[in-house]
């Protein structure tokens, strides 16, 4: 795992379970990671 989003944990009501977890917050656009970042590294994004 290479993070969790910021806004989403945030909204969720996880945010503090998450920095408890130690997982980082990626937060690149506004609380939320850019998919720009992991497309130039050569990753294939998949939502659902």
């Amino acid at each position: 795992i290479d993070g969790a989003c910021k806004a989403c944990s945030n909204k969720m009501g996880v945010l503090e379970a998450v920095k408890e977890e130690g997982i980082p917050l990626i937060d690149e656009m506004s609380g939320h990671p850019s998919m720009a970042r992991y497309m130039t590294e050569g990753y294939q994004i998949i939502t659902f």
